[in-house]
């Protein structure tokens, strides 16, 4: 059997199918962050992650950690909390995933609306619209339910 071995490209595509793009709570009011994963050839794929269970923001970025390392098998798989970085390695192809700001969100389900403000005091503030953009991937609100705003913690 001859084994031939993936391309970066289909590789990323991996990585983006097998951690789930978006997860945060349905109701209530938490901390979030925004994750970018850069390919080779610099490819990028946006995460977000905000947890009501979480006090801080590093958390959320740990529970993050274990959780995209647990979804595939990596040859190499080394992360930072403080700095909010991932190191890894899958089909021979390197990666990084970089923790690039947070924030806080407010949503609703139940009233399909949401609002995503302020900043993290441990990795920054992040580009708040682009967030959600990501979280209209899974929850598609309209721009009535929707406010971003920058200031606020």
């Amino acid at each position: 059997m001859i084994q031939t071995q993936q391309t970066e490209e289909e590789t990323f595509n991996q990585i983006t199918k097998n951690i789930n793009q978006v997860n945060i709570d349905n109701e209530g009011t938490f901390k979030y962050i925004l994750i970018l994963l850069e390919g080779e050839n610099n490819k990028e794929f946006y995460y977000v992650r905000g947890l009501k269970q979480y006090e801080f923001h590093a958390q959320n970025f740990e529970h993050f950690c274990e959780e995209a390392k647990s979804s595939l098998k990596w040859s190499e798989f080394k992360y930072n909390i403080e700095k909010g970085t991932i190191k890894a390695q899958l089909n021979g192809h390197n990666y990084k995933f970089k923790c690039v700001g947070g924030g806080r969100i407010k949503h609703s389900f139940v009233n399909s609306s949401i609002e995503i403000y302020g900043y993290s005091q441990s990795y920054g503030q992040c580009d708040h619209k682009l967030s959600l953009n990501v979280i209209r991937t899974v929850y598609p609100y309209q721009d009535k339910n929707v406010i971003t705003r920058n200031d606020g913690y």
